[in-house]
Order: structure tokens, then sequence, then C-alpha cells
């Protein structure tokens, strides 16, 4: 009796083992429309990648940043539609101590069989040169003039400390700004702020012991 069940079980692994043998693995293909190859410390950078593939329908379209070896930053996009464009924006880190140098942009197009197609892109990575920053503190506002060397100070008596926090950049990243708007030139659609958050030889990250 055991014998009886046991061999269509074996047979069905076998035909199941065939059929998938049978189905193509497919050739997913990246195609990065004008590349950046410029950004700022803290900004975002744009990108639009068409994606295909002949054979299989696609899975998902991962974005990543990388300092040196170190992913610093992921956007993943589920590619519900094959052959067409997707487009998104990857946030680069402002970390403290890390100099102007290269990162690396990655795309991983995967496709429903889990083949993989991996394309690098180097970006240029520069700390930002911005006119001003405004320091908050305590509901105060003070005007912060640049020193040199992506240092900026303000002079002023100050009670307490409590609460601080810098206003929204008074610009955008120039490098950025002209690759975004490139891209939206040649999409026809408007340009959308960006809300501004806060921390790349190639670039590398490196931690302090505290």
């Amino acid at each position: 009796m055991k014998f009886r069940y046991i061999l269509p079980i074996a047979a069905l692994a076998l035909m199941a083992t065939a059929c998938s043998d049978d189905e193509p693995a497919g050739n997913p293909v990246i195609g990065y429309e004008s590349p950046a190859t410029k950004a700022c410390f803290g900004d975002n950078i744009p990108f639009t990648v068409h994606v295909s593939d002949a054979d299989v329908a696609l899975s998902t379209l991962k974005a990543q940043l990388f300092f040196g070896e170190e992913m610093v930053q992921e956007q993943v996009i589920r590619t519900k539609e094959n052959n067409t464009d997707y487009s998104g924006e990857i946030y680069v880190p402002y970390y403290a101590n890390i100099p102007d140098g290269t990162a690396t942009l990655r795309f991983v197009l995967q496709n429903i069989n889990k083949t993989v197609t991996v394309e690098e892109y180097p970006v240029a990575i520069t700390h930002p040169d911005y006119p001003y920053l405004t320091l908050v503190a305590d509901g105060n506002e003070y005007r912060m003039e640049p020193q040199g060397n992506g240092l900026y100070s303000v002079t002023a008596s100050f009670r307490q400390l409590r609460h601080t926090h810098l206003r929204d950049r008074p610009v955008r990243c120039p490098e950025s700004q002209r690759h975004r708007n490139d891209r939206n030139r040649r999409q026809h659609r408007p340009c959308r702020p960006q809300p501004h958050a806060g921390a790349g030889h190639h670039l590398r990250r490196h931690r302090r012991n505290q």
C-alpha cells in the first residue's frame, strides 16, 4: 500500500521538474535614460529607467546607492507592467566626516523567475555650497554665513539652546536640480519640490568610536 502512494508522488515530482525546466529564464533589460553624473549630499537623485523582458513577466526594480561597499539607500519599485518606464528618486545621505567622492548608483531588475540583471553607474557626490543657512533656536531665527569647507556659523547671544534645528535649505544643489529640470522637460512634467532630510577616491562611510 505504501508504494502505491509513493510512486505517483515521485512521478508528479518528476513531471513538475520537467515542466519547470521548460520555462524560460528570461532576460531582464535595463535602459537608464540620461544617467545622473553629479549630485550633492543631502539631496535626491532623480532617475527614469526603462524595463523590459521579452519572455517573462517582471517582478521588481531596485535602485541602490553605495558609499564604497556599503549600501546607504534603497528604493524598491514593483514592476507591474513590462516594456515601460519607471521613475523615482533616491536620497543621498549627509553623514559626518565623509569627503567629496564617487558613489555607485546600482539598478537591480528581477523577473518572476528570479533572473536578475544588474547595472551600475558612478555618481560624483559633493558637499552643497548654500549661500546661507537658517538656524532656528528657541523660536528665533539666525542667519548662518558660509565659512568655507562646508562650515556655517553665526554669532549671537543665546540664552539656552534646548530646541534648535536648521530650517529647510534655501536652494537646491545645482547639479541635481539641473538633472531634474532636464528630465522634467523631456517628460513634460512640473518639477515638484522635495522636503529636506538631513546625512563618498570612492565614497566610504567611516564610523567613529564614541
